[in-house]
């Protein structure tokens, strides 16, 4: 039978006792905080002897040994969903868009949505600006490239990364992602 689990058990507890025996308020918070971090399980209530003083009147102070029992407060841990962005929120941004296209390989561009649904691509192999479009309907967003000769159909992911899968008029698909650079 291996003993060195219960040997580590036993020093963990006498440490832990002559802590809170110490009775500073240091060692008990030492205590405290070791008890609960160094042995599994549920967290350890220390209990101690202090001394309290209470005066009743100017003239009559008295002092007592009380216990003080110090229960760990459980951790709470909110948790936040990234808000959605809005039609709103997405004007002005630009974003880095990367995929590897069935034809073009891999491919990485800039874009930048502007108001009333217009997309500005900064692809240096883009021949045909202003013909580009948006919408974003909850966390669907459409890209249409090209007078949708391609369509980008994805979903926002918290407020900075989309992503999910295109098709063009040929039928080849793919998939692709884009994160927000600016704004």
């Amino acid at each position: 039978m291996n003993r060195t689990p219960i040997l580590v058990i036993v020093i963990v507890a006498v440490v832990i006792v002559a802590l809170v025996l110490c009775g500073c308020c240091v060692c008990g918070m030492l205590a405290l905080a070791w008890s609960s971090t160094s042995m599994s399980g549920p967290p350890v209530v220390v209990t101690r002897e202090v001394l309290q003083t209470v005066t009743l009147k100017p003239e009559v102070v008295v002092t007592r040994e009380v216990l003080q029992t110090v229960t760990p407060k459980p951790e709470v841990v909110v948790t936040k969903e990234a808000p959605v962005p809005t039609s709103q929120d997405l004007v002005g941004s630009r974003w880095h868009m990367v995929y590897e296209g069935p034809i073009s390989g891999h491919t990485e561009y800039d874009f930048t949505f502007r108001s009333a649904g217009k997309l500005d691509l900064h692809n240096p192999r883009d021949t045909t600006p202003d013909n580009d479009a948006w919408e974003l309907n909850g966390t669907k967003i459409t890209l249409m490239i090209n007078d949708s000769y391609a369509v980008y159909e994805g979903q926002l992911s918290g407020r900075d990364f989309m992503s999910g899968t295109a098709k063009n008029k040929k039928a080849y698909t793919w998939d692709w992602e884009a994160r927000r650079v600016s704004n």
